[in-house]
Order: C-alpha cells, then structure tokens, then sequence
C-alpha cells in the first residue's frame, strides 16, 4: 500500500505453538484478526475481519496479515505472523482499491509503539482461548465477520451469485448459503466479495 516509514505498523510475530495440530492452524488466524479488530474497536466502532483476515473499517482495507507455518510430523513447530497495519498515513499511491488509516478514521495521530503494544497484549490474551476456549474463539471471530449473515453478491469460477456468510469452518473453509438455500464451501482465494454491492 505505499506504507510510508515510521507511520505504520510492519511487524512480525513469532509463535512457537504447543501441541497444536497442523489442521487447527487457522485458530492462529483467527486469534490475531480478532486481537486487532479488539482493539481497533476501543478508538471507534466499526472494524471487522474479511475473511479471512484482512482488517477493514466498515468497507476500507486497514490491514493485511500474512501467516507463515513451519509444519513437522508433530505439528506445528513455528508460526510467523506478518502485520501491515495503516495508522498515521493520510494519503495512498497504490493499486489498492480501498486503503484507509486509522488517522483517516478518527482524524489525530496515534502512538504507532503503544498501539503495537496494545495489540500484543490483547492477542496474548485471545490466544490462550486456542488452548482454552476453541468455541469461544471462533464465535468471536465470525460475530467479527465482513458482511456475516448479510445478503451480499459474491464471485467465484462459476460466476456471480447472492448469498450470506452462515459459517467459517474449522479449518477456515468459508460456507455461504445461497438465495436457492445451497450451502457453498470455499478455500482461500475461490471467492470474491463484491465491495460496495448488496441486493
């Protein structure tokens, strides 16, 4: 997105998981998209997770994040999280269609380190629930959801079509019932959200 030095937040996490299963890993996911969205929400109303971790500000992109996992017969062995998260900037010059910054919701500047640290400490929080309190966590993240429960038109190799979010599975997968009540199940990047559209 153009991030500009010393106004964003580009950080990485490390993670060394215990015991967790390589087909839980998107527990992870969840556990830091509901983190931000936490405590994005403590300046303003109004940050949800796009499925499946992408931060935004009502329909504006505030953030990315780019998980990596080391996976060994055991399980997971490290996880690197990668955060991109807009504060301080005022203005984009990039491809992306929808960039916005936390100075562009609220219209002051935030302590880019005390936000960071606001962040970890509540991810540290809401990832004890992977070990804790799975359910907890998920209801969290998909009360958090971009367009959850809401008819909105969708994209995917078939074409366009209607139809509502009704569940993110364990593994991620993403389970939208369409206006004929056919559930459809998709991987990352097999559906896209049509921005701005509704029925």
């Amino acid at each position: 997105m153009g991030s500009r030095k010393g106004k964003n937040i580009l950080c990485s996490i490390l993670l060394r998981p215990t015991n967790l299963p390589i087909k839980q890993q998107f527990l992870i996911s969840q556990a830091i998209s509901v983190a931000i969205v936490d405590v994005l929400n403590s300046y303003t109303d109004g940050f949800c997770i796009k499925w499946p971790n992408d931060i935004y500000y009502k329909e504006d992109k505030i953030a990315g994040i780019l998980i990596e996992n080391n996976l060994t017969s055991a399980g997971i062995s490290t996880c690197i999280i990668g955060l991109g998260l807009n504060v301080n900037q005022k203005t984009f010059k990039s491809d992306a269609p929808n960039p916005i910054s936390l100075f562009n919701i609220i219209g002051k500047e935030t302590s880019v380190p005390e936000l960071l640290q606001s962040i970890l400490d509540r991810f540290n929080k809401v990832y004890s629930l992977v070990y804790s309190n799975v359910e907890l966590l998920r209801e969290n993240y998909f009360t958090n959801l971009l367009f959850n429960g809401q008819m909105r038109e969708y994209a995917d190799e078939n074409g366009f079509f209607y139809g509502k979010i009704v569940d993110v599975e364990n593994d991620g997968h993403l389970i939208i019932e369409d206006i004929e009540g056919e559930r459809r199940r998709y991987a990352f990047k097999e559906v896209v959200f049509q921005l701005g559209v509704r029925s």
